[in-house]
């Protein structure tokens, strides 16, 4: 399979953030998931297992979050691979801690 990639790096506030968030998981739940910017365009059609890398990090005076998501692509073969990494369940939620 072809090798395509469209990024994009913009400054937006978090409902727009979370506006584009909720489209990725629409489009995870669908299995079609299709970028656009400008004329350039990537449909992605995820499926079966997905490995799910979380960081999140505090650095001075930035905070940041980055979720990383791949999975195998349809038309290629499979091929055995090391199972990913499980060191207990994942949970992202909103809002502060409770003491």
């Amino acid at each position: 399979m072809a090798s395509d990639e469209l990024r994009v790096r913009s400054a937006m506030d978090p409902v727009r953030a979370a506006q584009y968030l909720q489209a990725i998981v629409n489009g995870l739940r669908s299995g079609q998931l299709r970028v656009e910017h400008g004329d350039e365009e990537i449909t992605l059609a995820p499926h079966g297992e997905l490995r799910v890398s979380v960081k999140a990090r505090r650095k001075r005076e930035k905070e940041s979050v980055s979720v990383k998501m791949s999975w195998e692509a349809v038309a290629e073969e499979t091929h055995e691979e090391e199972a990913p990494e499980n060191d207990g369940e994942l949970r992202i939620m909103a809002g502060a801690p409770t003491a």
